[in-house]
């Protein structure tokens, strides 16, 4: 039996909070400047994650990440959220 430790940490949510704002700056100045759908999306998509993540939705989150990657990949708020939940949420396998 696999037994998941789940880490209650501040700074994580934090981090979270400071990239979501970054992630709606961005947002808006795609708007402004005329960013391609694919960019915009991601950017959504990692909002999303970071609101599933400070509910303790972890793979939720994780699948928000991964497709934000997948349709922007310079998009670096998804890598960098991808990073912190596989530092964070290691399986025991």
């Amino acid at each position: 039996m696999s037994q998941r430790i789940v880490i209650a940490n501040p700074t994580v949510r934090t981090l979270g909070v400071c990239v979501t704002g970054i992630a709606l700056w961005m947002l808006c100045l795609g708007t402004i400047t005329g960013c391609s759908k694919a960019r915009t999306d991601a950017i959504t998509m990692v909002n999303q994650g970071v609101m599933a993540l400070n509910r303790g939705d972890v793979e939720t989150a994780n699948g928000y990440f991964k497709r934000a990657a997948r349709l922007d990949p310079e998009n670096a708020a998804a890598h960098y959220q991808q990073g912190l939940i596989s530092v964070a949420y290691k399986d025991d396998k």
